[in-house]
């Protein structure tokens, strides 16, 4: 078994070569921004303003819509303007297609409901109708026992 006097004199081995580490760190950060007080700014070769190459204006390559790349790119954004344009009446297209089946189901409904409501008045008047001839055949008595039409 292990000594505890040897694993805690460990733990405190680790820690003191942390914060040694750690205090080194911080003390070689602060030499280097002593001895070199620029590292952060500009270099010795960095004259401000434009350098000898730089002309004003557009280069040769700057000129819009004179390459082969921006034909191809107007060709590209023509093709994706009309690809969107079809987009939107398919869309169109499908939306009024589909509001025609919906009013097409409600008419057929509407239908269906009417020859529904036809049937049942027809079978109510039939019944009726056998209803009153059946009255015509039969004779009906009241409570009393009188016979009435």
């Amino acid at each position: 078994m292990t000594n505890p006097w040897l694993i805690t004199s460990l733990i405190f081995a680790v820690a003191f070569c942390y914060a040694q580490s750690r205090s080194l760190n911080t003390e070689n950060h602060n030499l280097v921004k002593r001895d070199f007080p620029d590292r952060l700014g500009p270099g010795p070769n960095d004259r401000p303003g434009p350098g000898p190459n730089d002309r004003p204006g557009f280069g040769p390559n700057d000129r819009p819509g004179s390459g082969p790349n921006d034909d191809q790119a107007r060709r590209d954004a023509e093709q994706e303007r009309l690809r969107q344009q079809q987009k939107q009446k398919d869309e169109e297209l499908r939306r009024q297609q589909e509001l025609q089946k919906q009013q097409e189901q409600k008419r057929r409904e509407e239908e269906l409901r009417r020859q529904q409501q036809q049937q049942e008045e027809e079978r109510k008047r039939r019944e009726q109708e056998n209803n009153n001839d059946w009255r015509d055949q039969q004779t009906i008595y009241n409570e009393w026992g009188v016979q009435y039409p």
